[in-house]
């Protein structure tokens, strides 16, 4: 029986892992990560590589290690003059970051307790838990769900869900020379725009003026100048309502507002209105016109609660306390059922808009950790 079985092997399940063992010295085998995918962070690793991101849009300090500091030395150590950080805040480079999540996890032999495989159904016992998988049943003291919102895309009426960026089975030609769509207002659209239009004429469709934001909620969420007036708040559905207020949905980096202006090659059309035409497979905006394939559609993710039939069980099987929004009301500690955390978005409630972000990864960890 394993100690701690943590569903979900990106960023979050990675960096809890690591503060399980650092932290609070939980023996390697006494952890299990739960992923279907052939290694850890790899669903995070593609989705920042097709969108041809360089830097992160998150500061030095959120980083998979416990310590704060450890990406600041790792880059003094391994990144020589390379100039790995951009402001405000010393931004990390892509390949500085995953450079650094890859030597963590070799360096506590994550990979020996990644269990490749679905988590299907979790069954609650006295004093344990019981997963069921696609690869067996598994069974733990403790169950933290780290899940994301990779299966909850954001599609239009009327487009393919093939064409959206974060698709699994999503698939673009950067070389085609011909014109290309994107639709979508946020960071995403904008980088995949600069990415394609290396090589092709680029036509970016937003439904909204861009807006220039450091960052996807104000820094105050990270600390008790917004969190405690947050906390405060009883009512869920209030607190629903300050998190969506405070993210900065749909905005972009000053750098890559100022590189996207810049770009002849790059039209933008504000506040855009497209048409379907089924029988042909065409898109029509304006004067455009655009086969399916030519579109890439980077409108992020829906609302909904992350986790599909796991989570539907869950709440069907124990009935934990959810919001009128469907998403888990933790304790303070991020349990949910006893000995069952949440991260991720499942712990917005509780942490706030910062909760999807590494820094939020950081914030979750700290918060089971210290209760345990």
């Amino acid at each position: 029986m394993f100690d701690w079985l943590i569903i979900g092997g990106g960023i979050h399940g990675v960096h809890f892992a690591i503060s399980l063992l650092k932290r609070n010295k939980v023996p390697l085998e006494k952890l299990c990560i739960v992923d279907p995918h052939d290694s850890l962070v790899l669903n995070w690793t593609r989705s920042i590589q097709r969108t041809g991101m360089a830097y992160l849009r998150s500061p030095v300090v959120h980083n998979l290690d416990v310590s704060h500091s450890s990406l600041w030395l790792y880059a003094q150590k391994n990144f020589p003059g390379k100039h790995p950080f951009i402001p405000p805040y010393d931004r990390p480079s892509v390949r500085l970051f995953q450079s650094h999540a890859k030597q963590l996890i070799e360096e506590h032999n994550l990979a020996k307790i990644h269990k490749k495989a679905f988590a299907l159904r979790i069954s609650q016992r006295k004093h344990s838990f019981l997963l069921e998988t696609t690869k067996g049943t598994l069974k733990a003291k403790k169950i933290v769900l780290a899940l994301g919102s990779c299966e909850n895309l954001l599609v239009p009426e009327g487009l393919h869900a093939n064409r959206h960026v974060y698709h699994s089975h999503f698939q673009y030609q950067e070389h085609t020379k011909q014109k290309l769509c994107v639709i979508g207002s946020g960071l995403t659209a904008a980088q995949i725009s600069l990415k394609l239009a290396q090589n092709n004429d680029v036509v970016l469709f937003t439904n909204k003026k861009l807006e220039q934001k450091d960052f996807d909620s104000d820094s105050c969420w990270l600390g008790p100048k917004c969190l405690d007036d947050f906390a405060k708040e009883r009512d869920f559905n209030q607190r629903r309502q300050m998190i969506q207020k405070a993210r900065n949905r749909g905005s972009l980096t000053k750098e890559i507002y100022n590189e996207l202006l810049a770009n002849d090659k790059i039209e933008i059309i504000s506040q855009a209105d497209y048409t379907l035409h089924q029988n042909q497979d065409i898109i029509v905006a304006g004067k455009h016109r655009f086969s399916h394939n030519d579109v890439i559609v980077c409108t992020g993710f829906n609302k909904t609660v992350p986790g599909g039939s796991l989570l539907k069980n869950l709440i069907h099987d124990y009935n934990p306390t959810c919001a009128d929004c469907g998403f888990p009301i933790p304790t303070v500690q991020l349990q949910w059922m006893k000995d069952l955390y949440v991260m991720g978005p499942l712990a917005e409630l509780q942490l706030g808009p910062a909760a999807r972000n590494i820094s939020g990864a950081r914030m979750a960890a700290k918060a089971i950790l210290d209760s345990v």
